[in-house]
């Protein structure tokens, strides 16, 4: 078996988005299994009989309830180390976020994230070795009493990652667990810690999980195989995957009304309307086309209508 595939999402909020990344994975070449967090009301189209009418045995999904309380992005590693456990001999393990597809052929990711640990760099993305907040970072561990080191670290690791998108071979799966331990400790902590792990960068406790998952990357280091944002669309030139990050999101976008405040479509909007239909679906036929030809029309009036910040 080589890799398998797993996400988290709330239903009714994500389903769109979980939609695009399952036919993304079918454009891409993936045949497997995809593991499905979901918390909220399991939805009809991702049930086996649903999903064997679409795609036949190509791909198939296992959706499992969370009951976890807590914000889902604080529960990657939880749930990556439960699929671990049921996935013994799989290649590799790969976590998505529901808000991104894949671009490029699927063996490419295959072999990737068969190396070590597969990590993209952030929008935000340098954040050199020699950095403070590294060094915070290490303070703050200490201070807790927590060390997840595992490896001696063979090279500087100049890069911060978003944590949409994590793979990882099975030699290295104590990764999930070590990105487990940190988050449980994080959270035992209390909010003094969190806020000492984002003082001076001006981000919010929102993207501890992220800040976490560096953390443990440093102690990977050896293992660690990245590439930088161009590959999640936060720069230009990729060709790897595309993340809709951040607010609102391409299936929840007015696009003729943003592009008359100056906000016309991106290419990360244009990626997800690209794989918005196709064998997993959510909404109509009907409702894509509309969604596709609202954003043709707000592409035109991008031209003439574009906000300019001061």
């Amino acid at each position: 078996m080589t890799a398998v595939v797993a996400t988290l999402f709330e239903t009714g909020h994500y389903e769109a988005g979980v939609a695009a990344l399952l036919n993304s994975l079918v454009a891409a070449g993936y045949r497997g299994r995809v593991w499905c967090g979901f918390r909220g009301v399991p939805p009809a189209w991702l049930e086996p009989s649903a999903v064997k009418a679409r795609v036949g045995d190509a791909i198939t999904i296992r959706c499992v309830p969370v009951t976890t309380t807590g914000h889902l992005t604080m529960y990657k590693p939880h749930f990556m180390n439960i699929v671990a456990q049921e996935e013994r001999a799989a290649a590799s393990l790969v976590y998505l976020d529901p808000d991104i597809v894949v671009k490029c052929g699927w063996p490419f990711i295959d072999r990737w994230c068969a190396r070590g640990i597969a990590a993209i760099a952030d929008l935000n993305w340098c954040m050199p070795a020699s950095s403070p907040v590294r060094s915070d970072w290490d303070d703050a561990r200490r201070n807790a009493a927590f060390d997840v080191s595992t490896s001696v670290r063979s090279a500087p690791l100049d890069l911060y990652c978003n944590a949409g998108f994590v793979g990882v071979s099975n030699h290295c799966r104590g990764f999930w667990e070590a990105w487990q331990k940190l988050i449980d400790a994080a959270v035992g902590a209390g909010e003094a810690w969190a806020e000492a792990l984002s003082e001076g960068r001006g981000m919010g406790l929102w993207q501890l999980d992220q800040d976490l998952l560096n953390i443990v990357l440093m102690d990977w280091a050896c293992h660690a195989h990245l590439m930088g944002p161009e590959a999640m669309d936060f720069a230009p030139g990729g060709c790897v995957l595309s993340h809709a990050a951040g607010t609102p999101k391409p299936w929840q976008r007015h696009f003729i009304w943003s592009a008359l405040r100056g906000k016309p479509p991106s290419k990360i909007d244009r990626e997800y309307l690209r794989y918005a239909d196709g064998p997993f679906r959510r909404s109509s036929a009907a409702s894509v086309r509309r969604k596709l030809v609202c954003y043709k029309a707000a592409r035109a009036l991008g031209v003439i209508a574009r906000r300019v910040d001061h």
